[in-house]
This record gives C-alpha cells, structure tokens and sequence, in this order.
C-alpha cells in the first residue's frame, strides 16, 4: 500500500516544480487559518465572524487547489492578491482587539491562537507570492525558454 501511495505521489508531482511546493503550501498555510479563524474568531471585541474574511479564504483555499493542478502564472498572482486581501481584511475585523492590545487599559495581550491566525495567513500569502515568482513562463513548468544565439568564436 505505502508503495502505491508512493508512485502515485510521484507520478503526479513528478514534473512539478518548486513552485508546485509552494503552492500546496500555501493551501496548507489558509486552511489551517481557516480553521484557526472558524474556531477562535469570536471574542468579545468581534462578536461574529466576519462572512468577508470566510469568503476570501474559502476563496484561498479554492484557488490554491486548482492552481496545484493548473499551474497557471496569472492565477499564481490572483492567488497572491487573494491571501493578501484575506489576511488584511482578517487584521481589520480584529482592529477594535488589536487596539485594545495596543492601548492596554485592561491588560489584555495577544492570544496564541490569535497570533497562530495571524501568522499563518502570512505564510500563506507569502508562499502564494514566492510560488508565483518562481513559475516558469508559459501554462505550466514544462514550458521551454528559447536558447540564446551565440556569437560563433571562429569569425
């Protein structure tokens, strides 16, 4: 069974790139800021979730799995403008929190699920920018770059 498992992981990463790696990552990295965000988001500074920030990262995590299979350039980058409006918008549904923590007129700090959220949905935006940047021209990774002409040394 491990075996099997194995050659089909391999056959279907096989011709990926790095950027491949980041890509799942980055599906990786929102989901489990979904997760975080679904079962910590309600404090008492923000007494429902915000339907933006879940929309977004629904969205993330949907466009990371279909950029894992189609490894499009352009949509690498609409990926990356995703996490980036998710992680943003999520920062901004928190402000009256993260004010507070700021002011500290009641000694309230941080959480660690607050700060693993937070983290996380940088990671995935991050890993969404890098994989973008580091995919090839053309549809997929198997695109080939021209070779340039040299200037022959016998003339």
């Amino acid at each position: 069974m491990k075996s099997f498992l194995r050659s089909i992981w391999s056959s279907a990463t096989g011709k990926r790139g790095i950027s491949f790696y980041f890509s799942l990552a980055c599906l990786v990295c929102m989901t489990i800021s979904l997760i975080l965000y679904n079962t910590t988001g309600v404090t008492t500074f923000t007494p429902e979730l915000s339907g933006k920030v879940l929309a977004l990262m629904y969205a993330c995590i949907i466009v990371s799995a279909l950029v894992c299979v189609f490894e499009i350039k352009i949509a690498k980058y609409a990926l990356y403008m995703l996490c980036l409006a998710a992680w943003l918008e999520h920062l901004l549904s928190e402000s009256f929190f993260i004010s507070n923590v700021f002011v500290g007129i009641d000694g309230n700090s941080f959480s660690a699920e607050f700060i693993c959220t937070v983290v996380f949905g940088l990671l995935g935006w991050a890993t969404a920018l890098v994989s973008a940047i580091l995919q090839k021209d053309g549809a997929g990774n198997d695109a080939e770059r021209p070779v340039p002409a040299t200037a022959n040394a016998e003339d």
